[in-house]
C-alpha cells in the first residue's frame, strides 16, 4: 500500500504530523484580518451595498497579501436570496486590488437561510509555495418543532502569477436536522448529524495533492414506547477526490446525506 504523510484538517482545528521518514515542513496557519485592514479593503471595492457582518471575511496570506471575501445578495432584504460569491486578492500593504474572481454558480439553498462565509486558517497544500485556502458557507432553518443546517466548502488556489481559480464547488462538510419527535428534547435528540473531515496525501496529481473525504454520519432516536431512551447509530465512509488539472472531482451521489425523519 502506498505510504501517505497525512495532515488532518478538522472542521474547527487543524493538526500538521510530519511522517519520520520523511521529515515535512509545517506550515504557519492563515490569520484573519485585522478591523483596520479589513475596513480599508472595504473602502477600496467602493460598493454602494452595506455589507454586512456575516457577508464578508478576510485572509492574511503572507506580509503584504490578503484574500476578501464577499457574498453578494442578488436580492437585496430577501432572505431566500441566491447570493454572488466574489474574491478579491489585495495587497493591503497599499492597499491595491491585485485580482477578482467570481464564482460562476451562486451560493443558495432553496429551504434555508443563508447564515454567513467564513474562511479558513488551515492549509489545503503542503506543497511548496501552494496556497490552496478554503472558504466555507452555512445555512439554516429554524421551526418551531425541528431545527437543520448545512456547511460547504469552496476551494480557491492562488497562483504564483498572483491569479486565483476555484478548485473545489460545494463540497458538503456539515449537516444536521433536530425535531423535537415524540419525547421531550431534555430526554433525547430526535435528529442525525454529520461531520466530515479532509485528509491531505502526498500523491500529487497535475500540481495538487489528492483530498481524502471522511464522513461520520450518527443518526438517534428516542421513542416514548422505550422510555425515550435514546438509540445512536454510526456509520462512517471515506473516498478520494483526486484532482484532474482544473477541479477537485467527486460524486455528489457518493455523499451521505441526511434522510429527514
Amino acid at each position: 500500500m502506498q505510504k501517505f504523510i497525512l495532515v488532518f484538517m478538522w472542521i474547527c482545528c487543524a493538526v500538521v504530523y510530519a511522517n519520520a521518514a520523511q521529515p515535512m515542513q509545517i506550515q504557519t496557519p492563515y490569520q484573519n484580518c485585522s478591523d483596520a485592514v479589513a475596513q480599508k479593503i472595504l473602502t477600496q471595492l467602493k460598493s454602494s451595498y452595506a455589507f454586512k457582518q456575516k457577508e464578508k471575511d478576510c485572509l492574511i496570506i503572507d506580509g503584504h497579501k490578503a484574500l476578501f471575501a464577499v457574498a453578494l445578495p442578488i436580492e437585496q432584504n430577501q432572505p431566500d436570496s441566491p447570493y454572488l460569491l466574489r474574491i478579491y486578492l489585495f495587497d493591503y500593504t497599499a492597499p491595491k486590488q491585485l485580482t477578482m474572481l467570481q464564482k460562476q454558480d451562486t451560493l443558495y439553498s432553496s429551504y434555508q437561510d443563508f447564515e454567513g462565509i467564513f474562511f479558513d486558517l488551515v492549509h489545503f497544500s503542503t506543497l511548496t509555495n501552494k496556497h490552496v485556502i478554503g472558504l466555507r458557507h452555512q445555512w439554516s432553518n429554524y421551526k418551531p418543532q425541528t431545527n437543520s443546517g448545512d456547511e460547504y466548502l469552496e476551494l480557491i488556489e492562488l497562483q504564483p502569477n498572483a491569479k486565483l481559480r476555484f478548485v473545489l464547488n460545494d463540497l458538503p462538510t456539515k449537516s444536521h436536522y433536530y425535531s423535537r419527535g415524540e419525547c421531550p428534547t431534555t430526554q433525547a435528540k430526535w435528529g442525525a448529524n454529520i461531520h466530515s473531515v479532509i485528509v491531505l496525501g502526498t500523491r500529487e496529481q497535475h500540481g495538487l495533492q489528492d483530498l481524502i473525504f471522511k464522513q461520520t454520519y450518527t443518526h438517534n432516536e428516542a421513542h416514548q414506547s422505550t422510555g425515550c431512551k435514546q438509540q445512536k447509530g454510526t456509520q462512517q465512509f471515506k473516498f478520494t477526490l483526486p484532482f484532474d488539472g482544473q477541479k477537485y472531482q467527486y460524486d455528489p451521489d457518493e455523499i451521505m446525506q441526511i434522510d429527514v425523519i
